[in-house]
């Protein structure tokens, strides 16, 4: 079994591991696709021991999140596959289903998927139908994020949404918006390859913050009354402190739905004084939400009824043994989405 493991910064060794002993609630995953969530990138950056003081500090921010787990364990969380072989007393899942997963140890030939937090192994696997691809059930889990995002958020039918930044999490939310009912979705973003994929796949309006005070034209693109919500996607500092500026006095949420490579101060102030929601959000884990809301269902019934567009984001397909200058491109934002194919 080959397993991309992160020795140091910047750079996966593929390494040969021993073939898992099923246990009960268990099954095999043989990985078609596991495309690359932009956490996985900054887990790359820092390596298994972070060197700086901030790294190190966030590093141990995120192991508190997971649980006592260091970051490393969530890596190539975001995969697709066929079922190989399943665990003693596994009745509902056969060699040879397609599904999609929640876990981890996606950059591998094979995965395990297991139940998590008591929750049996029914709440991690899904069922693929025919009509959605390995390659789009691979982006199943972030979009599962950017669905969970939409409906915490409380979007109205008729409201005029705004997603800061445009990476993979940012599009998905920008298209659950429109799903949801939005009549105006506003894109921010840097980055020419995402500005066009946005304006691609239905942005109403893209503003880009480098040529543009982003305030001042949501402003104005809003008729002076703001957006009613703000999704911050970009995991930027000085995104998110235009999150602020920019949300309306009285009236304004923002879902953080973004992760950072450090801490950063923003100005709480002005938070309390516009009486703005802004919510932390992570995408719940199995028993947080009723199951006939699975977050995860939800998105397959998207992509599978053509409602959000994944494919489009897809830029290229790279095998395992090149994953380093995959994470390379990502990080450097020449790319879209890499799906890595081991």
């Amino acid at each position: 079994m080959k397993n991309a493991v992160l020795v140091d910064a910047c750079k996966f060794e593929i390494q040969e591991m021993p073939k898992v002993e099923l246990v009960p609630e268990t099954l095999l995953l043989k990985v078609k696709y596991t495309s690359i969530c932009g956490s996985d990138i900054h887990i790359w950056q820092w390596g298994p021991e972070p060197k700086s003081d901030k790294a190190k500090a966030t590093f141990d921010s995120w192991s508190k999140v997971y649980f006592g787990f260091p970051p490393t364990a969530i890596l190539g969380h975001q995969m697709s596959g066929e079922v190989a072989e399943t665990g003693p007393g596994v009745e509902l899942y056969k060699p040879g289903d397609r599904v999609t997963i929640r876990g981890a140890g996606g950059y591998a030939d094979y995965a395990v998927a297991m139940g998590l937090g008591g929750h049996p192994l029914s709440s991690v696997v899904y069922p693929l139908p025919e009509e959605v691809s390995y390659q789009e059930a691979s982006l199943v889990e972030p979009l599962s994020v950017a669905v969970d995002a939409v409906r915490r958020s409380l979007l109205n039918l008729g409201d005029v949404a705004v997603v800061v930044g445009a990476g993979t999490i940012g599009l998905f939310v920008m298209q659950c918006a429109k799903a949801a009912g939005a009549k105006r979705v506003i894109v921010t973003e840097v980055s020419d390859v995402r500005i066009e994929k946005a304006k691609e796949l239905g942005a109403d309006e893209v503003v880009n913050p480098r040529t543009e005070n982003v305030v001042e034209r949501i402003n104005e693109l809003t008729g002076g009354f703001g957006p009613d919500v703000i999704y911050d996607c970009a995991g930027n500092p000085d995104a998110t402190r235009s999150v602020i500026e920019m949300a309306p006095v009285g009236r304004g949420k923002a879902i953080i739905v973004s992760t950072y490579e450090n801490a950063f101060e923003i100005d709480l102030n002005m938070v309390m004084m516009k009486n703005l929601d802004m919510v932390g959000f992570l995408s719940g884990l199995p028993g947080s939400y009723p199951p006939q809301n699975d977050p995860f269902d939800i998105a397959i019934e998207l992509i599978r009824s053509g409602r959000v567009k994944v494919e489009p984001l897809v830029s290229s397909v790279m095998p395992l043994e090149k994953i380093d200058e995959a994470f390379n491109k990502l990080a450097r934002a020449e790319e879209m989405m890499i799906l890595i194919e081991p």
